[in-house]
């Protein structure tokens, strides 16, 4: 290694580096893979924030004596509406945006189910 750092001594040492063996190889990933870890990243976070935003409800609820129990995702918003039906403040609260971000949600799941099982193939 030479002691003056220079863009030529750095040429000269990583040749001496490669012809000595000491250089190792990097794997590069491809673009289809790097799309796949993308989109199954983006889809742990939707599962994320939809479980978040269930607790959310549920714990808003439950001072009430509204507790939802156990309930499939697919479930679980026609079960707030079950809950806070006649509760007029509830329903303001609840009705809405359960039914709008769970809508989201699913078509969100459903289109990165689609994506991975068009890779896996």
């Amino acid at each position: 290694m030479s002691m003056n750092k220079t863009d030529r001594n750095d040429a000269r040492s990583l040749a001496q580096l490669v012809r000595s063996g000491w250089f190792k190889a990097v794997h590069m990933k491809s673009v289809e893979s790097q799309e796949l870890r993308t989109l199954l990243g983006s889809r742990e976070f939707l599962v994320n924030k939809l479980r978040d935003h269930e607790n959310e409800i549920r714990g808003q609820l439950r001072p009430f004596g509204l507790k939802v129990g156990q309930v499939s995702t697919s479930g679980f918003a026609e079960r707030i509406r079950e809950l806070v039906e006649g509760r007029p403040p509830a329903e303001v609260m609840h009705g809405g945006p359960s039914r709008c971000t769970g809508g989201r949600h699913e078509a969100a799941v459903d289109a990165a189910r689609r994506t991975a099982a068009g890779h896996q193939e």
